[in-house]
């Protein structure tokens, strides 16, 4: 028996030790088990249907109102006797829109849901096309560096022969050019279409977001880019002095350089096409950390040892 008063907070912390004491044990981290798939997108594009749709049952609540998933929901699957931990996340919705402190915790939570993601499932609706919400949460997965897959849901909505799938693609990479790199899949949740090929996908770019380059090939590749597009500061040519891949997911790469200065952002681009080009890391975001080089003295401390001793010498 325990004494408690809420408005003034008397016996809470007893209440949560004796609760602690009768909580079963904790179960084991999901998280190692697969991959860990996060579907993100605005309110009503399909996200939770899509989900259901691949378990083959109705898992996750579902109904045309926005807004219906509030928290993520973390879901194991095996499919193709593969494993992975689905993330079903709430519609992220612009700023000036959300109004409700539950609304605004929900976006909270989708967001913070990128952070734990090995690749982050972007939906999109086909009957729309690309939105300015639809750029913002591609920036948000992007700037956290989770692999990406662009989902365009809804698939079956789209008259046979209006549009091709080429195109739809063309018109994505025009809207978002900074995910140029992500690769893009066509599902219906209705008839589950495509759900093979986007898992097929996920696989792959996961895997791309945790390759390693060794040194030696990525200072070859970078050199090589360097030469066929070379450029100066100050009169200097541009020299990569050593590359090294430093972390995974996403590839990070630290570059040494003669220059004291920052590179443009333009030429780092160009770098980092030219390092899909030759190595993929398709999916995935690639980060060059580019410093310069420790300047080389001039001399030995043996020749300049060696001079002392021959003005010495009568």
């Amino acid at each position: 028996m325990l004494d408690l008063s809420a408005e003034h907070g008397r016996g809470v912390a007893e209440l949560l030790e004796a609760a602690r004491g009768l909580a079963p044990s904790p179960v084991i981290d999901a998280r190692g088990e697969g991959t860990r798939v996060a579907i993100i997108g605005r309110p009503n594009v399909g996200k939770s249907s899509l989900i259901n749709a691949v378990l083959g049952e109705d898992r996750v609540l579902v109904h045309d109102a926005p807004g219906t998933t509030r928290d993520a929901v973390d879901t194991p699957l095996t499919f193709r006797d593969r494993p992975y931990l689905l993330i079903d996340t709430a519609g992220i919705r612009r700023k000036g829109r959300v109004s409700e402190a539950l609304e605004k915790l929900a976006v909270v939570m989708a967001l913070k849901s990128l952070e734990r993601c090995d690749v982050a499932v972007l939906v999109l609706d086909a009957s729309e096309g690309v939105t300015a919400q639809d750029a913002h949460i591609a920036g948000y997965a992007h700037d956290a560096g989770r692999a990406i897959v662009l989902a365009v849901n809804k698939w079956d909505l789209v008259p046979p022969g209006l549009v091709g799938r080429a195109d739809v693609t063309a018109q994505i990479h025009e809207r978002l050019p900074f995910l140029d790199y992500a690769p893009v899949c066509f599902t219906s949740a209705v008839t589950k279409l495509g759900l093979r090929d986007l898992f097929d996908t996920v696989d792959h770019v996961a895997a791309e977001a945790r390759k390693r380059l060794p040194s030696g090939d990525l200072i070859t590749i970078f050199r090589q880019a360097v030469e066929r597009r070379p450029i100066t500061s100050g009169g200097v040519p541009l020299r990569i002095q050593s590359v090294q891949q430093v972390a995974v997911s996403p590839p990070t790469f630290a570059v040494k350089v003669n220059w004291t200065g920052k590179l443009h952002f333009s030429f780092e681009r160009y770098l980092i096409n030219s390092l899909r080009h030759a190595a993929g890391f398709a999916g995935s975001p690639v980060r060059l950390l580019v410093r310069r080089a420790p300047a080389k003295r001039k001399g030995s401390g043996g020749a300049r040892s060696g001079s002392r001793e021959t003005r010495r010498r009568p």
